[in-house]
């Protein structure tokens, strides 16, 4: 039995990425221009063509049924198992290892956007190392390093351990990590692996992974990759309107465009009206920009409550936001947001004539009733309701 289960689990929690990874895991992050980060952790894992995958993550999001209807569940008959849950508890993670019918592990940390091919270390572990654990180094471009890495074992090995950490009573809110520990501390074979892998640590760092992925060779590699696949629901192709002028800027599918849109990435679903422009800047899905709105040099995430939202646009008439300066920080995250980029949060409504300037911030879910004062934000400043969310 030569079966194999991967385990893909999140990296610690923190704040940089502000919010972007508020109220979602980053294996729900988009990225690409039509992708999130999940669908690369699934792409890299069925490369070693697995009996099950099982992802964690310890974020009450939509993950779950993001990966239950995901368009790869009909092109493979690999089970795919999302758990979410904030405390995963060691004996039932021994019970659950305990019924599964594999005999080996691959287990890695994978809530960054990487391309690695499992499938040639699975090839190599099983021809040289088969009954014993080896924790590969993950060698990006010329260097292998030990924060990125993929470890291999067999069931009787990780059951080893989970048993040895009941019995000591040890848990974790890490607890993958905790348990990858324990198997490398009762001694490992190294080696090395090459992959691709993209850390995503701020806002800039997103914001030049998403033009990154977009060009030269890289676009073509991930675009005609035969797994990788997006799980964003798209209905219908792209609509380009009469008045549309669109110039060195990636459409995805199901987007409406009848504005200016020069250099700028816009994800699925997003609706960008007559006379609107967006130049240099990230639009992720649904988000839907009023008739003679400006951004520039912005993020604006997603707009996913407009089901239950009484407004159509979320981006209100004549709104400004982000401009053409340089070299500006965020005064209140100025380790998080940089180089002038402005970041709109989740489910946001910005309101008509609106001026949000460079650097700004405004947390996920701010609707008008905090810019009654003033529609105005200077640059650098942030709209932050809840403070201890990114303290």
């Amino acid at each position: 039995m030569n079966s194999l289960t991967v385990f893909i689990y999140p990296s610690a929690r923190d704040n940089s990425l502000l919010s972007l990874t508020d109220f979602r895991s980053k294996f729900m992050m988009p990225v690409g221009g039509k992708f999130r980060i999940a669908d690369f952790a699934l792409r890299n894992a069925l490369t070693a063509d697995p009996y099950q995958i099982v992802m964690y993550s310890d974020v009450f999001d939509d993950l779950h049924p993001y990966l239950e209807t995901h368009p790869i569940n009909q092109k493979t008959k690999c089970k795919i198992i999302p758990i979410v849950d904030d405390s995963l508890d060691v004996k039932e993670l021994a019970k659950t290892v305990k019924k599964h019918e594999t005999s080996h592990y691959l287990i890695y940390c994978g809530d960054n956007p990487a391309l690695i091919d499992f499938g040639a270390m699975y090839d190599f572990y099983i021809k040289k190392k088969k009954n014993k654990t080896v924790l590969f180094q993950l060698k990006n471009s010329e260097k292998a390093s030990m924060a990125n890495t993929a470890l291999m074992t067999t069931k009787k090995n990780f059951i080893s351990v989970l048993t040895e950490a009941i019995k000591q009573k040890r848990n974790s809110p890490h607890l993958l990590e905790m348990i990858n520990n324990m198997l490398i501390n009762k001694g490992v074979e190294k080696s090395t692996h090459h992959a691709d892998i993209w850390p995503v640590r701020n806002i800039p760092d997103f914001y030049s992974l998403n033009y990154n992925l977009l060009s030269g060779d890289l676009f073509k590699t991930i675009y005609t990759d035969p797994i990788l696949t997006g799980g964003i629901k798209t209905d219908q192709p792209a609509k380009i309107g009469p008045n549309a002028n669109i110039s060195s800027s990636f459409i995805s599918e199901g987007c409406i465009i009848d504005g200016k849109v020069t250099g700028s990435i816009i994800f699925p679903g997003v609706i960008i009206t007559e006379k609107a422009e967006v130049k240099d800047s990230i639009i992720l899905p649904y988000v839907t920009i009023a008739k003679n709105a400006k951004i520039e040099n912005a993020v604006i995430d997603e707009f996913t409550d407009y089901a239950n939202s009484p407004f159509v646009f979320n981006i209100g008439e004549y709104a400004r936001i982000g401009s053409d300066a340089d070299g500006l920080r965020n005064s209140d995250f100025p380790k998080s947001l940089f180089s002038s980029i402005s970041l709109i949060g989740k489910n946001c409504l910005i309101p008509t004539n609106s001026n949000i300037g460079s650097a700004c911030f405004i947390a996920s879910a701010t609707g008008f009733s905090f810019f009654e004062k003033t529609k105005t934000l200077e640059d650098g400043l942030s709209i932050v309701p809840y403070p201890e969310i990114y303290s």
